[in-house]
């Protein structure tokens, strides 16, 4: 076969463009919300936001992302994958509303609380929605108008977000505001795009395969991003809202090199896959090495900047959080660059994750994630009650380590098991 050239287009550029925007658009919201609405609401914005709406995202594309771009043969037309999205959307609202109900019953969940947490799961429910849209323009390699619908997407909303938080300081209209102006767009950069709704036939026992396939995939995506914000959850568990609004600030830097590592990985899966299963043994371990490199110099670079701005940059935090006091930067450095650390040790656990999804091995990687998901929880626990904010840093960089090395591991193991 033909080699596949990977090279920086004008597809690749504008999905980093959007990827980009995406991940500043937490740390900027975040640090808005606290500076003019208060460390209370920035804490319950950023835990609707960042980490609860994040779980409901997760639910509403149920894991087929990995699925839908690698079908280049078309095992599934879009209206499929779109019918099935569907499904999945619908029902994350139900359990939305169940869990909340049940947080305001049970939990002395504040009905204001509970209003701004539906509406910005919602948000990120749609956004899970929107996905099947961006997956399908990627499928047709038409990567440079998925990057633009994100970025457009969440320029909008941030943009009528802040706009409206200054203007009526008050987040529950302006998240409502930003939603509605956010699904307006969507129809501008997605909904009306004729070329993705060549296909309109479909099959209902294919969907019902289609969620059986994706099912492992599924619970494993849904874990992966509960062990990677489980630090978070129990601050907000344990230290409470406003504790939970500064440690969302300096845990920035691990979600941030995720992003800029997505840059990387997910624009040579496609190549990945085709090398494997042509078995072009050759360029598949030479990329595969080339990728995994490439995130490690990423990451040391950006460990490296982070380093030296921190003189800058701690004052600018102290500024929208408030928090730092005579005695707490040298803490502060720490868990910025613990959380940068962990942060390269999740971008490489990404990698292997697609790896072992390309050679099958769904079960395999459930099985790992369930042992480090039970793991997390008790680290978690033990440090945060132990330390603090500091000691979810900890915990935090030794589960990204611990799923990183099993990961790696497996995915080592398998690949000299093929050789032989």
């Amino acid at each position: 076969m033909n080699k596949i050239k990977i090279k920086l287009n004008k597809n690749t550029f504008w999905y980093a463009i959007g990827s980009f925007t995406y991940a500043f658009s937490s740390i900027l919201l975040t640090m808005v919300v606290v500076s003019f609405i208060g460390k209370e609401e920035g804490g319950i914005f950023n835990y609707g936001f960042s980490t609860l709406g994040q779980h409901f995202f997760i639910l509403s594309y149920f894991g087929v992302r990995s699925l839908h771009i690698a079908d280049i043969e078309k095992q599934y037309s879009f209206f499929e994958y779109k019918k099935h999205r569907e499904c999945t959307s619908l029902a994350s609202i139900l359990i939305l509303f169940i869990f909340l109900i049940s947080c305001f019953l049970f939990n002395d969940y504040s009905l204001k609380k509970i209003l701004i947490l539906f509406i910005l799961s919602s948000n990120n429910i749609f956004e899970g929605f929107m996905d099947v849209y961006d997956c399908e323009m990627q499928r047709k390699n038409r990567l440079d108008l998925t990057g633009k619908a994100i970025f457009f997407r969440i320029i909008i909303y941030d943009f009528v977000l802040i706009t409206s938080i200054i203007l009526f300081k008050n987040l529950f209209i302006s998240i409502i505001l930003a939603l509605i102006a956010k699904i307006l767009v969507a129809y501008i950069t997605s909904f009306n795009k004729k070329f993705l709704f060549d296909d309109l036939k479909y099959n209902q026992n294919k969907i019902k395969n289609l969620f059986k396939e994706s099912l492992p995939l599924f619970l494993t995506i849904f874990l992966d991003f509960f062990i990677f914000a489980i630090s978070k959850y129990t601050i907000e568990y344990i230290l409470g809202d406003i504790q939970n609004g500064y440690y969302a600030i300096y845990f920035m830097p691990s979600s941030l090199l995720f992003v800029f590592a997505s840059f990387i990985i997910r624009p040579h899966i496609g190549a990945l896959s085709s090398f494997y299963h042509s078995k072009s043994n050759k360029e598949y371990k030479n990329l595969r090495k080339k990728v995994y490199t490439q995130i490690i110099m990423l990451s040391l670079l950006l460990l490296l900047i982070i380093s030296l701005s921190l003189k800058i940059s701690l004052p600018i935090l102290d500024y929208f959080t408030s928090y730092a006091y005579k005695d707490m930067h040298n803490t502060s450095k720490i868990i910025i660059i613990l959380s940068t650390i962990a942060g390269m040790f999740y971008s490489l656990s990404s990698l292997a994750y697609y790896i072992l999804v390309i050679k099958n091995k769904q079960k395999s990687i459930l099985y790992i994630y369930i042992f480090i998901f039970i793991l997390s929880i008790c680290l978690s626990l033990y440090f945060v009650n132990e330390y603090g904010i500091i000691g979810a840093s900890i915990a935090h960089i030794t589960i990204m380590i611990l799923l990183f090395l099993a990961l790696f591991w497996k995915e080592s193991s398998i690949t000299k098991e093929e050789r032989m």
